[in-house]
């Protein structure tokens, strides 16, 4: 689902929706039994703009950013549900 608009938008609530919907996505998947199946960049929101075959591209669209999201709210908030999930398991 994709909030009502589709792909990058400036529109602060759909973001701020999308952003709660990652939080409580990943907040299952960190309170579930097994292994947590986290790609990498998913920790900073990382997408491939609606890509489903993008592993034959090579540029922005599967690169890893390393400087990206380190201070972002979703990071925080991964490296918490990632701490809770060792003190609880």
């Amino acid at each position: 689902w994709n909030c009502g608009i589709e792909g990058v938008t400036n529109d602060r609530s759909i973001n701020v929706l999308r952003l709660r919907q990652t939080k409580n996505f990943l907040v299952v998947l960190m309170l579930s039994a097994g292994v947590p199946m986290i790609l990498m960049g998913d920790e900073y929101g990382h997408t491939k703009h609606g890509n489903n075959n993008a592993w034959c591209q090579d540029g922005d669209l599967n690169y890893f950013n390393w400087n990206k999201g380190v201070q972002s709210d979703l990071f925080r908030f991964f490296k918490l549900m990632i701490r809770m999930r060792r003190r609880t398991g």
